[in-house]
């Protein structure tokens, strides 16, 4: 656009989200041309009903601020005339749309109104942002955050924030112009990346874009000189170095590197495994600070070596969390004092995390013309893509990892998912140095960057598949090491979904509709352009071989509820149950499981001959070629999963071979699971030079070597378990209340719903419930609201609110209530947080067949396999509440079966809650004791 356009900024303060219930309580309006204000508009609005004190709390805005104020009718008509017919622009627009068309159109002869959403160009042009809030936008454009949450200010700040990025665009990224012009010359955004006449230069091709990445090295150069590296016998770490680094001039004036004896402590426990390669664990309480404490000898033994560190996380989000906050820290620590960065450190992950640029360059000379809604989405996916690409080619983390995509644009594009799922990386269509985009891959820049860092940050799903390319494991420290047997076990596990099955079924069998291009038109079209042989039943269509599974497939949603009948049981209440297959030989479902097993060979076998036809033909660089090679590949892993779940029982003793069948939904799934992961990981134990293992929950209290045995790890020293560098036993007691209900009754829910309120009451909030179950937690979390958002306390929970911790934490008077998710990782240091309540002990992962399984290989299933699990976890939850020094509080287990235990299973527990006291009593005693501590 070469004429400025004339818009309107418009944000809403409502009492909620919905617009058929909720109310406007507040109008902000700027009327824009470019970036200039032309005129403002703003008004309070009286609504119907009170504003609830959650929206007071947010906004600022009272009962009595808007008790003079007009009415929603009495406003229309003046809004309206302001919106005139100027386009509106709203971040996040849902909301806008909504009570728009809900609260405005109808008092205006419905007039209809179109909003667009802010969160796309900023989206676009930072595609490498965690969030595009507008609180993480204010923080990037330096707006400060006074009277946020009011109508006209944040029309203001969305304002300086469109105008700081126009001009940071044409400072950091003016290549996005070229994008936009290329993809999205139709988009009413369009006019925000227009090109400025100082910053014109030539276009870049799509492939230049693609391409025009910095050159990390020949990867094969790398592979070579990584495998000509020796293990050395002895690394040399001088104490005197560590102490310097740690506790020296160089430590940071930060109260976050203040001394902490176990922190050293375990840093020096590291610095000697890493020295003569040793097999070590180590629990360290929270408040230890271990990140630092294995990232500094690792780092120091890197640069002696030449090899680096590799960390093992649980979760991609903590390898990003490692990367993002903990590797700036150490970097300072061993920096120089002015703190210049000297440290060198990346992420990895598996290989469908990456973005291939071949297949997004295919992608993109397929995209739908047109200005309709269906094919700009489309672009605009396509769009984000490549800008995400661009980005980071500069940006800190130098690879596109499409994992990055928040979920927020995956569910607003509705197309983002399935874009991304034609242009990531795959195993099976990765070409190599023959690919014309080799140099610039981001899967292969992902392992460049590795052999030329001091510290490569996995999960522990990736390290026990490792590809070869990656710099080899030789010293690994494991983070939250409590969780390998479940990693390892879901690393070795083979599964088929009656749903996944059938959602590949119907995206080879759906033909091209409303000029959208299928994957079967797609396979078709190459099929017909290849001669194959007749299959052994005279099969010669891809019809011919799909309906067979499809009948096969209705066959087993008869057998399988038939079976289940004449297995007998417990009812499920209507959720899952399950077959072991072990049982079933011979009988009509297992003859349905080899039935269904032998059409999916043959589907397999037919596209798995196609694929080689194309490869030898003049159709092998076809941009349908990498689609029927990877549904080749999905059918080969199914008929893998259905020849295993088929196989005689005695064939491998170690496979738990599992049909579970939902009941609400009619659908089954196959799981086939190692029984034990020992013998799994024996392999990769040997290789590796040192091995360490850490948790703040590594052991159950009374079995320290639990997860070390489990997983088939023989330590070399004894392992270590830290004292706490906070005062327990003074800052925490441990209740369990004697005088309610078993868990899971309706007496109990009861309780503990009245059991928190009296404990928010007399905290005034700052406190935690953490639930097994979201049924029960909604239904609490319905309750605990009504009851106590009128004595001023605010009510969230992590299934109605994403970000609830986060309005938790900024919230005075207030109660969390958290799912299982909650129970790790979340950390509330200070006194916002003062009483955790946890429903129950949980036994949901010592149930199950894989868990009875496993329990029939222990000598005594309950205290050698139960209860250490259980402790893990209830340490977990418990951890949630002393985060700092000063902190002090109450954790109360509400669980009353603990008070009929034996004894040794009681000592279980208060081995693993120690120093943290444990103590009994009635509710009303407990609630007396926890105000007494005067928290």
């Amino acid at each position: 656009m070469s004429t400025p356009p004339t818009y309107i900024l418009l944000d809403f303060e409502t009492t909620g989200l919905d617009p058929a219930s909720c109310e406007i309580i507040e109008i902000g309006a700027i009327r824009v041309v470019g970036f200039e204000e032309v005129g403002r508009y703003h008004t309070l609005v009286r609504p119907l009903s009170p504003i609830p004190a959650l929206i007071s709390e947010l906004t600022g805005i009272t009962d009595e601020m808007v008790s003079r104020a007009p009415s929603f009718e009495d406003v229309a008509t003046a809004f309206a005339e302001f919106l005139g017919d100027a386009p509106i622009v709203a971040h996040n627009s849902q909301l806008e749309q909504g009570f728009l068309d809900a609260k405005l159109s109808p008092l205006v002869s419905g007039l209809i109104f179109t909003v667009h959403n802010s969160i796309d160009p900023l989206a676009l042009l930072l595609p490498d942002a965690h969030s595009h809030s507008m609180e993480n936008l204010r923080k990037w454009a330096g707006v400060d955050f006074e009277n946020a949450h009011r109508a006209d200010k944040d029309c203001v700040d969305l304002l300086k924030i469109l105008v700081f990025a126009h001009e940071w665009k044409e400072r950091e990224r003016p290549w996005m112009s070229t994008i936009v012009d290329h993809f999205l010359l139709e988009w009413w955004w369009s006019w925000y990346f227009a090109e400025s006449g100082e910053n014109f230069e030539k276009k870049q091709t799509l492939i230049d874009l693609l391409m025009d990445r910095p050159f990390l090295g020949d990867l094969r150069d790398f592979e070579k000189k990584d495998d000509e590296k020796t293990n050395p016998e002895k690394i040399e770490i001088p104490l005197t170095d560590l102490k310097s680094v740690l506790h020296g001039e160089r430590k940071p004036d930060t109260a976050a590197f203040s001394y902490r004896d176990s922190q050293f402590q375990m840093s020096e426990r590291i610095r000697s495994a890493l020295e003569t390669g040793e097999r070590v664990a180590i629990e360290a309480p929270t408040g230890t600070g271990k990140s630092v404490a294995y990232l500094v000898p690792g780092v120091m033994a890197a640069k002696q070596t030449g090899s680096p560190l590799i960390i093992s996380t649980h979760s991609k989000a903590l390898q990003d969390q490692l990367l993002e906050k903990d590797i700036p820290l150490v970097s300072k620590l061993l920096g120089e004092t002015s703190g210049s960065a000297v440290l060198s450190a990346t992420t990895v992950k598996g290989q469908e995390n990456y973005l291939c640029l071949r297949k997004l360059h295919q992608e993109c000379l397929l995209l739908p013309e047109g200005e309709n809604e269906a094919a700009i989405e489309e672009r605009y996916c396509a769009a984000f893509i490549v800008s995400l690409a661009k980005a980071s080619s500069t940006g800190k983390i130098r690879v596109a990892e499409l994992d990055r995509v928040s979920m927020y644009l995956r569910i607003r594009f509705s197309a983002m998912n399935g874009f991304i799922e034609r242009v990531k990386a795959h195993y099976t269509t990765t070409k190599g140095p023959p690919c014309t985009f080799y140099k610039a891959c981001h899967y292969f820049d992902s392992a460049r960057i590795a052999h030329q860092s001091e510290v490569v940050i996995a999960n522990h799903a990736l390290v026990f598949h490792w590809p070869e390319h990656l710099p080899k494991i030789r010293d690994i420290v494991f983070d939250e090491a409590h969780h390998l047997e479940d990693q390892l076990t879901e690393a070795f596990t083979l599964s088929l979904t009656e749903l996944d099955l059938a959602y590949d079924l119907e995206r080879l069998t759906a033909t091209s509709r409303s000029k959208k291009v299928t994957d079967g038109s797609r396979i078709r079209r190459l099929l017909t352009s290849i001669s194959l042989p007749k299959g052994l039943a005279g099969e010669e269509t891809l019809e011919d071989y799909l309906k067979p599974i499809q009948t096969r497939m209705r066959e087993l949603t008869i057998l399988i509820p038939a079976a289940l009948t004449k297995k007998g049981g417990r009812d499920t209440g209507g959720y899952e149950d399950f077959l072991d297959l072990s049982k079933h030989g011979k009988d009509p479902l297992f003859r349905g499981l080899l039935h269904l097993s032998a059409a999916v060979s043959a589907c397999a076998e037919r596209l798995a001959t196609a694929v080689e036809a194309v490869k030898t033909g003049p159709l092998r660089t076809d941009p349908a070629a990498d689609v029927l090679q990877l549904h080749a590949n999905s059918m080969k892993e199914y008929e893998e999963a259905l020849v295993l779940a088929t196989q005689d029982s005695d064939s491998n003793l170690n496979s738990l071979r599992l049909l579970y069948w939902n009941p609400r939904e009619n659908v089954w799934r196959l799981r086939i699971s190692p029984v034990e992961v020992k013998s799994l990981s024996t392999e990769f134990f040997e290789e590796a030079r040192s091995i360490t293992l850490t948790s703040a929950t590594l052991s159950s209290g009374a079995n320290p070597t639990f997860i070390t045995d489990r997983i088939g790890l023989e330590l070399t020293r004894p392992f270590v378990s830290l004292p706490s560098p906070y005062p327990l036993a003074k800052q925490a007691t441990a209740f369990f209340p004697s005088d309610v209900s078993a868990p899971g009754t309706p007496a109990h829910l009861d309780a503990i719903i009245g059991f928190t309120e009296n404990v928010a009451q007399i905290l005034g909030g700052r406190t935690m419930l953490l639930m097994t179950a979201n049924h029960r937690l909604k239904y609490a979390a319905e309750i605990l609201r009504e009851r106590l958002e009128k004595q001023g306390i605010q009510v969230f929970d992590s299934v109605s609110d994403r970000r609830a911790i986060d309005a938790f934490r900024n919230t005075e008077r207030a109660v969390l209530i958290g799912s299982e998710r909650y129970g790790e990782g979340i950390d509330i240091p200070g006194r916002q947080l003062a009483c955790v309540i946890v429903e129950k002990m949980n036994e949901s992962m010592t149930r199950g067949p894989l868990a009875e399984a496993r329990k029939a290989r222990t000598r005594f299933g309950l205290f050698d396999y139960d209860f250490p699990l259980r402790m893990i976890w209830l340490k977990q939850r418990v951890g949630r509440l002393i985060r700092s020094v000063e902190d002090r509080g109450a954790v109360v287990v509400f669980d009353p079966r603990f008070h009929g235990w034996s004894a040794p299973s009681q000592k279980h527990v208060t081995a693993a809650l120690e120093p943290i006291p444990v103590k009994g009593g009635t509710r009303d005693e407990i609630l007396m004791k926890i105000e007494a501590m005067g928290i």
